[in-house]
């Protein structure tokens, strides 16, 4: 009986220490509400997420859910997969989101065969032209940079594709370009996802993913509130770090009333989800546009010290597990193993093998991201391709790593225009209008088909068709044509100047060993058939021979370089056509180029030529024609001709102001020190001839070329104004 009567007071106590356990369970649930935060778009000023994040960390409040738009997305979807905000803050600091928003390659890193339209002065802009039909790009930046940028980032996270099992449940939200609706992205590729959600139409192309092409989230709902709900959050924070609208004495372009008619729809949505907001965090970032990337630091602090002053209103949601639940989340590591082998995903023409051989990383590697950056560039450095991305595949104690590059929608074959405008302000002035049609992809091996035709004070057409003979690409052959139709003064006997109008046409085959990034070499023969016509005489001026050529081309900028240097040298070895005399025969050796150095706003620049005859003077079609603007400033254009001649110029510029991207780079004023001359014959030759000029001038780096307004004067008495858009092509 006293057994009984214990056993039985045991079970009482157990069953009512288990219904008050269970009791205290289902209250401590009912009474600890999920957080979700959202995070709104705003360009640079998103990076003020950054430090509201550090706020809410400094006082203990839970993070259950995230949800981001645009820049948002970027910082929501970093600190979901489990960066730290620290880690965060000093990435974003590093980074140089100038280079990573801008996507184009550095130009040193070019293959020489994409510097050549720039050598010749086309405008950086190209349209797709194929079957007879024009194609614009679809977006001013692929976005190449940075999805590398998240890729890589993301890394620790790229084999969980549903993003309920991040660390911190996190959704992107972008829109669907062809129906307009709002797309939340819950499963993927993290680094894809957000990349879409950042695609401000225009600025950014659009991301395929699956059937649907999506843009920036901003655009249906910049302040994702709903999201965080259906996911399952109680109370919500949001952070609202969009642009406010322009005053009426801003809005004075068209880049400013287009922006403002962006952000007013934009503010219509971000109204609608502030009605749904618990808590709602709007930093005070006046003066702190959605461009100001230099401005990181302050945007950081600004979040961080708008969030704390709110701690009366935050306060309340500080979970005193906070530590334990931070120390217990999970965190994703990527771990290192060997690569079973590399594949290319592509939809060129190009034959695998030819791609494969421009990757340093090969089967059996471990995966190394310098290595693959620099892979991935340069294959995007080929001009060919929108993105070239990557995926891992995880096999059991290896990886397969896929390389993702596409078309770009507007190719293979390409269109870009020049322009060139020259006024001297006494009546000599030059116009000339330049397209360039490239096609490219003709086989496996990559041949390409150069063509350009000009019109104006010169006439021009040229074509070229380039062979790589391997895979390697580099050696190569070409065949080319050139057609010059143009005015020249020249001097005849016993001092006579005549006008000649210069007809020619040339073919030649080459034989080149290409440098990649740095330049080319060339050994050839040429035929060139020309007569030079004036009022008194015909003269034929045509030639044909050997040749052989170098060019280094490591500038930055062909319009105002910064640094780099440009080094050209050609040989030749022929005879005037119609004559079998030995006497005929010359040799002619030219020589140029430019080194350019810059501190900060400050550059130094000293351009050269030079040519000479190894024999006897050169015949008409051979000579060097040289004067203008830093060919001894102050005289004209083809002032001075000769077999031989030296210029160099010594070019001093300070960079004022920059320019809108949409509309180049920058404003200039500087000036020039010059010296030069050009002799008939070898006897005449002599350095303490040289004649000497300076030039003063402002000028612009522009979408459509070098501008330039300059005065010259020298010591022959002259003196000119110039007015360049462009240079001579």
């Amino acid at each position: 009986m006293i057994l009984k009567r214990r056993l039985k007071l045991l079970f009482l106590i157990y069953f009512f220490c288990t219904v008050f356990t269970l009791a205290d369970d289902h209250l401590t649930t009912k009474t600890t509400p999920k957080i979700g935060l959202v995070l709104s778009g705003g360009g640079a000023r998103g990076l003020a997420h950054i430090g509201v994040l550090k706020a809410l960390e400094e006082l203990k409040i839970p993070i259950d859910y995230m949800a981001g738009t645009s820049m948002g997305a970027v910082v929501g979807g970093l600190y979901a997969s489990g960066m730290s905000t620290e880690e965060m803050e000093t990435i974003v600091l590093k980074t140089d989101w100038e280079d990573m928003l801008r996507d184009r390659p550095s130009r040193r890193r070019l293959p020489y065969r994409r510097k050549v339209d720039e050598l010749s002065f086309l405008m950086d802009f190209e349209v797709g032209l194929n079957s007879w039909n024009f194609q614009l790009p679809s977006g001013l930046i692929s976005g190449q940079k940075l999805q590398f940028f998240l890729q890589t980032k993301l890394l620790p996270v790229t084999f969980i594709k549903n993003y309920l099992e991040l660390p911190i449940p996190f959704f992107a939200v972008a829109t669907d370009l062809e129906t307009g609706g709002m797309v939340v992205m819950k499963k993927g590729n993290l680094a894809r996802s957000i990349r879409a959600s950042m695609s401000v139409p225009g600025v950014f192309t659009p991301v395929k993913i699956g059937n649907r092409f999506l843009v920036d989230g901003g655009l249906r709902s910049n302040l994702p509130v709903e999201v965080v709900e259906d996911m399952g959050a109680d109370i919500v924070i949001a952070v609202n770090v969009s642009s406010p609208l322009a005053e009426r004495e801003d809005l004075d372009s068209m880049h400013n009333i287009t922006k403002q008619m962006i952000d007013m729809l934009l503010e219509q949505n971000i109204e609608r989800s502030k009605k749904k907001t618990n808590i709602l965090i709007e930093p005070n970032l006046a003066g702190l546009s959605s461009g100001k990337f230099e401005k990181i630091e302050e945007l950081i602090s600004i979040g961080y010290n708008d969030t704390m002053a709110m701690v009366e209103q935050l306060g309340s949601l500080a979970d005193h597990t906070y530590d334990e639940r931070r120390e217990n989340r999970p965190k994703p590591e990527f771990i290192d193993k060997p690569l079973l082998y590399v594949q290319i995903a592509q939809d060129s023409e190009l034959d695998p093998n030819m791609i494969l051989n421009k990757l340093s990383t090969k089967n059996g590697d471990h995966l190394d991201i310098e290595k693959l950056s620099s892979d991935l560039s340069h294959l995007y450095e080929m001009g060919y391709f929108e993105t070239v991305g990557f995926e891992l595949i995880e096999e059991e104690d290896s990886y397969i790593l896929i390389i993702d590059a596409f078309l770009k929608p507007w190719g293979p074959n390409t269109i870009r225009f020049g322009l060139n405008l020259e006024s001297d302000f006494e009546g000599q002035g030059d116009f000339n209008l330049k397209a360039n049609y490239t096609m490219t992809q003709l086989n496996r091996k990559d041949a390409q088909w150069k063509s350009s035709f000009q019109i104006g004070k010169l006439q021009q057409i040229t074509s070229e068709f380039y062979q790589p003979l391997t895979f390697s690409d580099i050696p190569f052959i070409a065949l080319t044509y050139e057609g010059l139709q143009f005015k020249e003064n020249q001097i005849t006997g016993e001092n006579t100047l005549n006008e000649f109008q210069i007809t020619s046409a040339q073919v030649g085959l080459d034989l080149g060993w290409s440098l990649r990034q740095f330049g080319e070499i060339r050994l050839g023969y040429f035929d060139v058939t020309a007569a030079a016509t004036s009022n008194q005489m015909v003269l034929d001026i045509g030639s044909k021979g050997f040749k052989s050529s170098m060019i280094i081309d490591q500038l930055d900028n062909t319009n105002y370089p910064k640094n780099g240097y440009l080094f050209n040298i050609e040989y030749r070895n022929a005879k005037e056509k119609g004559s079998d005399v030995s006497d005929d025969q010359f040799e002619r050796l030219t020589f140029g180029g430019l080194v350019s150095l810059t501190r900060r706003h400050h550059t130094i620049m000293w351009q050269y030529g030079a040519v000479t005859s190894l024999t006897k003077p050169l015949p008409m079609s051979q000579t060097l024609q040289a004067g203008g603007l830093f060919q001894v400033s102050g005289s004209g254009r083809n002032d001075f001709s000769g077999s031989y001649a030296m210029f160099s110029s010594a070019i001093y510029y300070y960079r004022i102001r920059s320019l809108p991207t949409q509309m180049g780079s920058g404003f200039y004023l500087g000036g020039s020190l010059d010296a030069g001359n050009a002799w008939a014959t070898k006897d005449e030759v002599d350095f303490s001839d040289l004649h000497y000029g300076a030039s003063l001038f402002v000028g612009a780096d522009t979408k459509f070329g070098p501008l330039y307004l300059a005065y010259g004067i020298n010591d022959l008495q002259q003196e000119r104004f110039y007015l360049f858009m462009g240079r001579s092509f």
